[in-house]
Formats: C-alpha cells, structure tokens, sequence
C-alpha cells in the first residue's frame, strides 16, 4: 500500500498489520472457525462423494454406481455432497454514534477490524465477501468479489463511509437484504444496536439468509460528577441540557443505555439471530477483538 498522510490509510494499514500478524499466528483456527461456522453442505451434484443408496424412480441414470449394482443384483446410485460457494455480506452501522467509546476504539474502529478478520479468512477460502454500509437508510453498496485487495476496501468503507447527523436504521438496510441478493447468503450485522429494533424484520430476514449480529459495546464508565451538562444524542442529533451533579439523574442516564443495549440484545435473540458482544478494550489489542470472532464462529459450527 503506498503511504499516506490520510488518517484513514493510516488506520487501514495498522488493521491490516495486527490481522496478518494474528494469521500468522493461527491461521488454521482462522480458516476452520470460518468454514465451519459458515459453510454449509447441501445433497446435490457435487464433486465430494457422500453415499450410496438404492435408485428410486426420477434418480439421473447417469448416477448409477455400476459396481454395487453388479454385486447386489439391483440398481444403486452414488449421492455426493455439493459445498456450494459461499457468499459472505457484512452489514455495517456508519451512523453517528459508531464514532462514540471510552476504550482505546471506536466502535468504527472495531467493526473494521472484525471486518478485516473475516475478510482475508474469506479471500484464503476463495469465497465472495461484500458490504452493506447503513445509517438512516442503505448509504453504500460493494458487491461480494474474492481476494485481499477486494477486502482492503470494505475494511477502508468501514471507516471512510459516513453518514453525517443521521440516526441507524436497520429497517432499510434488512428490507434490502430480503429484496436484493437473489441467494441465500451468510449476513453479519455489526452495529453498536442503540436504537429499537423491529424483531418481525429481524426474523424476514432470518428466513433468507444466515444472519447473526456483532453487537458492538461501548465501554462503560461512570458519568461524571458535574454540574449542567449538554449531551447530544449521537443517534437522533438532538441536544439537551442535563444535570448530572444530581445523583438521580445521573443514575437514570445510566440505566437508560444499560436499558437501551439490553433490549437490542433481547430482540436479537427473540429473531433467533446469534449474537457476539465485542467491547472495546481499555488499551489497543487485536487479540481481544479475534479472540471472541473465532470463538464465535466455534459455538456457531
């Protein structure tokens, strides 16, 4: 990659360092995590053998396993398994609030980096990865392609799309996964899930694809003990005045994200959909952002 003042290209390259050195490290548990979590076999006309069984009427002629037929004394077919390509769409929040976090990252910064994990996973498979970017509606489009430099960048949109003042709806963004891709595919949604969620499209979409959630959290910390404070809603825009040297209000500000977060994930899981919760770590490491990926990916396969 040539250098670059750009912050951006700065940010693309670090990611792309500590994810090559992480595969370097344990690209086998990459790969299998990914294969495994994702890939599905399904019976067809394939090239990776499964059975015999006994021809039925309607079986291709074409499939008949000549040596068994000989020895038993009737027809039998070969059945193989087709592991069909797999098509991989990360569904990406670029609204306001992923700009938000009191780690070492933003949760921009972290989707970008389980993006950059998943996706140079995908391009050593040779499977097709692509990006939905969202805010208040479906702000950008990459077709699934393969290989690295296909991957630098959706991991660089992950970084570089942006939606000015808008709020995150998901609604577009799930009415284009059921509308659009015309095959069924593996869906990751990543998003830090502020706002309500309509749990009927969760499910619609569910119907079609594969789909499971990064549930990006911000971390948290204690409000501080301070006077008339102006907070804007990172979401809908909107600014208020708040008093935060009263320990009610406090407390409630608090319970209010806790509140907010905890229905996300409830929802989530009323779709049926898998969820990983990924909080920023206090100080940059890669391997708390792989570590519960490949975890994940595990539990799923």
């Amino acid at each position: 990659m040539t250098p670059s003042h750009d912050p951006i290209d700065r940010e693309l390259r670090q990611i792309l360092a500590e994810t090559d050195l992480l595969d370097r490290r344990a690209r086998w548990r990459i790969d299998g995590a990914l294969s495994g979590g994702y890939r599905s076999s399904h019976r067809g006309a394939g090239v990776e053998f499964d059975e015999v069984r006994e021809y039925v009427p309607g079986d291709d002629p074409r499939s008949v396993d000549w040596n068994v037929t000989a020895r038993v004394g009737w027809p039998f077919v070969k059945k193989y398994v087709d592991e069909r390509e797999l098509t991989i769409i990360l569904v990406v929040d670029v609204s306001d609030s992923m700009d938000d976090g009191a780690g070492a990252w933003s949760s921009r910064q972290i989707v970008a980096r389980v993006a950059a994990t998943l996706g140079l996973a995908a391009a050593r498979n040779g499977d097709a990865i692509g990006l939905v970017a969202f805010a208040d509606e479906v702000r950008s489009f990459v077709p699934p392609a393969r290989g690295r430099r296909h991957v630098l960048r959706l991991v660089r949109d992950c970084l570089a799309v942006r939606a000015p003042e808008s709020a995150s709806s998901i609604s577009g963004a799930l009415d284009w996964l059921v509308t659009v891709p015309k095959r069924r595919c593996a869906v990751l949604l990543l998003s830090d899930f502020l706002l309500p969620l309509d749990s009927t499209e969760l499910a619609r979409a569910a119907r079609k694809h594969d789909v499971a959630a990064c549930h990006v959290v911000s971390r948290d910390v204690p409000l501080p003990r301070v006077g008339l404070v102006r907070v804007r809603d990172s979401e809908s825009g909107t600014v208020r005045l708040d008093d935060w040297s009263d320990e009610r209000r406090r407390v409630a500000a608090e319970r209010a994200i806790l509140a907010g977060r905890n229905r996300s994930l409830q929802t989530l899981n009323g779709a049926g959909i898998d969820t990983l919760s990924i909080e920023s770590p206090i100080e940059p490491d890669p391997e708390s952002i792989r570590r519960p990926v490949l975890e994940f990916l595990r539990t799923r396969s």
